[in-house]
């Protein structure tokens, strides 16, 4: 099933229910909670369509996991290129330079030594004038902040959101 589908299907389903919900609640206001769960469980498929969705995102969870190992692989293919290419390069270079051949002209590209700027080399960084630094903005060390709150320092502009219910999915 598409995982549009899947969403859909979930909503549908969960408009059921409430509506469902609500008028056994209306019809029997006795009713005890568990028999309301089992009967809502029986009369409707909304547990089914939360299953599939879930399945879908473990699907997609095992995607990511492999797409993630593939760009691992990846980068480490590139890496090596990108060595093998500068080593080509620098080895060229080295040749060109031991026979004094200063330009070489090939039908599809052209080669040729020449003079780089010259590079900086920072040898003590604390004898460097205050005018060549650039001044950094502060960055909230937000791990320090939820430490401090959570051991109860009231911090003015900061607090801590009330506590969530969050989703936990086990597969082993």
């Amino acid at each position: 099933m598409a995982r549009q589908d899947v969403r859909r299907r979930l909503h549908g389903e969960l408009a059921n229910f409430i509506h469902i919900r609500s008028e056994l609640q209306k019809a029997w206001p006795e009713l005890d909670e568990c028999t309301l769960a089992d009967t809502l469980e029986g009369a409707t498929t909304l547990h089914e369509a939360i299953s599939s969705l879930v399945r879908s995102a473990l699907e997609d969870e095992t995607l990511i996991a492999a797409l993630k190992t593939r760009l691992a692989d990846l980068k480490l293919r590139l890496a090596r290129f990108s060595s093998r290419m500068e080593a080509k390069r620098s080895t060229a270079q080295r040749a060109m330079a031991e026979a004094d051949i200063t330009k070489i002209i090939e039908p599809d590209f052209t080669v040729s030594l020449r003079t780089t700027p010259a590079k900086l080399i920072v040898t003590d960084e604390t004898l460097i004038p205050e005018w060549c630094f650039i001044p950094q903005p502060a960055k909230l060390d937000r791990a320090r902040l939820r430490d401090a709150l959570e051991a109860g320092t009231a911090i003015s502009g900061a607090e801590l959101s009330n506590r969530e219910r969050g989703l936990s999915v086990r597969v082993k």
